[in-house]
């Protein structure tokens, strides 16, 4: 499916509403809709260098929340662009698992051009739920 930006929700920050088929199709487009937030050419190369990482949380929100966090993190500690190109989420009575496959590559200002820097994922209006078969997530970006 795709993600939009949404105007009325924030005026300092960058609000998506992002909508997918599947849990794990809703972590891709989440993590497209940070990245197309930062740069004007969104993400890196097909030669990029291939990542695998898993999270758990006690939710699907918090699991949503912590992986956004978790590209955040890449980009401030490792000075990595991290774009998810595929993710299987398991949601169990007590948490929920994404297992993630992406892209990684060094950020290079030649390359990647910020236009704001995303300092954190917020809780404002935070939501993940699943309306008739497809799932949907508001997230406001700090910037």
């Amino acid at each position: 499916m795709a993600f939009e930006r949404i105007d009325d929700i924030t005026r300092a920050d960058v609000a998506f509403k992002i909508s997918a088929g599947s849990p794990g199709a809703l972590f891709v487009e989440a993590g497209a809709a940070l990245w197309a937030a930062m740069l004007e050419d969104m993400g890196p190369s097909s030669g990029a260098p291939p990542m695998r990482f898993e999270l758990q949380a006690e939710s699907i929100e918090a699991l949503l929340h912590l992986f956004l966090d978790e590209l955040l993190y890449h980009k401030d500690a490792e000075g990595l662009i991290v774009v998810p190109s595929a993710a299987e989420v398991e949601l169990g009575a007590a948490d929920a698992i994404v297992r993630c496959d992406a892209l990684a590559e060094r950020i290079d200002p030649a390359v990647h051009r910020f236009v704001v820097d995303v300092k954190a994922v917020t809780m404002h209006r935070f939501s993940v739920r699943r309306e008739g078969g497809i799932w949907t997530a508001t997230v406001v970006f700090d910037v």
